[in-house]
């Protein structure tokens, strides 16, 4: 301390030296300060304090937040549903139009035009919060399929790729899997009358190896209620077999979904339909009602020995949108299966 003009000031005074031991030691307590890692007790329950309070504010907040979330959803039923897009992905469809009308052939007069409706399509694109919706109605603006077209699946599925299926007949285990997955698969169906059948089911041990039993189901669409086809306007690609049994039935029992099944190329399989070819619309709408099961049907498949074949099933009614193609696949699934049989005379084939 020095005294200037009569005052006091004090100046502060180099640490004193000490040993590079002593130093990091007094990092974590100074005795002479009585600190710990630079703050004293007093000092770190202030900051301890602080935070405690702002994150217990941060988390009081969030809490409010998500209650009041909580307190908008329903538990069974969405909160956008079909009729809740459609207008504003049909809206974006007819964009989608307009635009293909100014750039299919853009000339000197229309070319800026294009550019800026394409600006003004990829800025309303972007908002979209859901980058599904985003990919989907950017791309296709397949918006007469987009979450009202159900999807086709079937079991069991492989347990290598989920797509090729592969028996060995000499090899109990492969079928065995195959077969505990569909027993599992079908557990709930047995409470159900509707799916009380002899055939393809765990009494002939589902067909396999030799004739293997699929499952083919629609997926789940909450709401969704198919249209169903009557015989005074039937598509003319649909099967003669199924057309006449439209003509043949008559009121509630024509109110069904039909399957059709054929191979994509010629090995000369057997297909059957031990289950029928046609789902009753009753099944529908689902609601997320607790005990609901998917509607499905079994086909029976009985393909030559050490060929790969490859079936493709599809569900009829108005509004399941059949779309051949393999990349943005519609309304049918595709099974592909093989039997490998060593005591078989063919040969294996692609």
């Amino acid at each position: 301390m020095a005294k200037v003009n009569g005052e006091h000031e004090w100046a502060r005074a180099p640490p004193p030296s000490l040993p590079i031991w002593r130093r990091l030691a007094n990092i974590v307590y100074d005795p002479e300060e009585k600190s710990f890692f630079g703050r004293t007790p007093k000092r770190w329950g202030v900051v301890l304090t602080f935070y405690m309070v702002f994150y217990a504010v941060l988390a009081l907040m969030f809490s409010a937040c998500m209650a009041g979330l909580f307190l908008t959803l329903d538990t069974k039923t969405p909160s956008y549903t079909l009729d809740s897009i459609t207008g504003y992905v049909l809206f974006l469809s007819y964009v989608k139009k307009l635009h293909h009308f100014f750039c299919k052939h853009p000339q000197m007069n229309q070319l800026q035009s294009c550019i800026m409706l394409s600006q003004v399509i990829l800025r309303g694109l972007e908002r979209l919060k859901s980058k599904y919706l985003y990919d989907k109605i950017s791309d296709y603006m397949t918006y007469k399929t987009f979450g009202n077209n159900p999807g086709v699946a079937y079991r069991p599925r492989s347990p290598n790729d989920g797509f090729l299926v592969t028996l060995n007949v000499a090899n109990s285990s492969v079928v065995d899997h195959y077969v505990n997955q569909l027993t599992e698969f079908l557990r709930p169906y047995q409470k159900s009358k509707q799916y009380q059948f002899d055939e393809c089911s765990v009494a002939d041990n589902f067909g396999y190896p030799e004739s293997p039993c699929f499952f083919i189901k629609l997926n789940k669409i909450f709401n969704w209620k198919p249209e169903c086809y009557d015989a005074s306007a039937l598509p003319q690609d649909m099967p003669t077999e199924i057309q006449e049994l439209i003509k043949a039935e008559q009121g509630p029992k024509t109110q069904k979904i039909w399957m059709s099944c054929w191979e994509e190329k010629s090995n000369m399989t057997k297909i059957e339909y031990p289950w029928g070819v046609g789902v009753s619309a009753d099944n529908f709408p689902f609601r997320n009602e607790v005990d609901y099961i998917s509607p499905l049907l079994a086909v029976r498949v009985t393909p030559p020995a050490n060929k790969l074949v490859v079936i493709r099933c599809r569900f009829w009614a108005k509004n399941i949108i059949y779309n051949k193609s393999l990349k943005e696949p519609s309304g049918y699934t595709r099974i592909q299966l093989i039997i490998e049989n060593k005591t078989s005379v063919s040969d294996v084939t692609n």
